[in-house]
């Protein structure tokens, strides 16, 4: 008999799945996701558009990214056009309040986030 703990979790995962199951997401890869969910270009979401669907998609991307990836908060800012980390914080706080009060937004978020829980790892 055993306690269920972090590494004995991730060893019954991997034998069911096979070791790709902890493959690791990159900021990168939700940058990608995020523009191509929202129709807008991975340069507008990096840049300093400030138009409405553009920050909205740059906000996802940043809540997705703290979300997803074990990146740091100063990280994810870099990756977008060197913001600061209290901007990401913003667009984090800002998401999940948009979600609370638009169900469409929370449901494109969701399916966006269920993409991504199929190639996320656990983080210890």
């Amino acid at each position: 008999r055993h306690d269920i703990d972090m590494p004995l979790a991730k060893q019954v995962i991997m034998d069911i799945k096979g070791s790709t199951a902890f493959q690791a997401i990159s900021v990168d890869q939700v940058l990608k996701m995020t523009a191509k969910g929202f129709m807008v270009s991975e340069r507008q979401l990096i840049g300093k558009g400030r138009k409405m669907e553009v920050a909205l998609a740059r906000q996802t991307a940043m809540y997705l990214s703290r979300e997803f990836t074990s990146s740091s908060l100063i990280n994810i800012g870099l990756h977008f056009g060197g913001r600061d980390h209290s901007t990401v914080i913003h667009a984090c706080k800002t998401i999940e309040k948009k979600m609370a009060k638009d169900s469409d937004l929370a449901n494109q978020i969701e399916k966006m986030k269920k993409e991504l829980g199929g190639q996320q790892y656990l983080e210890p």
